[in-house]
């Protein structure tokens, strides 16, 4: 019996240690891009592809590293009028950004994404600002393409030490006494 509370007490403490994190989904990875709104005084869409660089912080919380989007910006009849292709490095991101909840704010010298995660692989975005000397306004869908090899989603950090790891630890060493 002391045997089996011993095993159990484990396996207890290991899935806790697996699955608990922040709540979070992660955005590393590819994400498909959708925008439509405004480009000065003419109605736009904005289609592309992001791709999200990021680690997971020694307290659970993903940050990010890189942001870089390509893409093509046309007028309602199709016509191209901007092919827009830029990254944002870690020095771009104030030494990175840190997703502490599911809304992340995106900036540069000119942009300003205001970013909802609405789950695993769906976000959404306000992008404001200026590209090109003309004033963006637009409303954008991000669908993931691709994790990008890096941490599961869901705010699970195999290795992070949680509160809830060290609290289904505590059985199994005051049984050991």
């Amino acid at each position: 019996m002391k045997r089996l509370f011993c095993v159990m007490s484990f396996l207890l403490s290991f899935i806790a240690l697996a699955f608990a994190g922040n709540g979070i989904p992660n955005v590393q990875g590819t994400w498909s891009v959708n925008g439509e709104g405004t480009w000065g005084d003419i109605r736009v869409f904005d289609r592309g592809t992001q791709t999200i660089t990021s680690y997971i912080d020694s307290d659970g919380y993903e940050v990010i590293t890189q942001y870089s989007y390509a893409g093509t910006i046309t007028d309602a009849s199709g016509a191209v009028l901007l092919n827009d292709n830029y990254t944002l490095t870690r020095e771009n991101l104030g030494g990175g950004i840190k997703v502490t909840s599911r809304n992340i704010i995106l900036t540069s010298s000119t942009i300003r994404y205001n970013i909802t995660i609405q789950d695993d692989n769906l976000m959404t975005a306000k992008r404001t600002g200026t590209t090109s000397g003309r004033v963006v306004d637009a409303d954008y869908t991000f669908n993931r393409t691709s994790s990008g090899g890096g941490s599961g989603g869901g705010g699970c950090a195999v290795s992070t030490l949680s509160p809830m790891f060290l609290l289904l630890l505590a059985p199994l060493l005051l049984k050991r006494k």
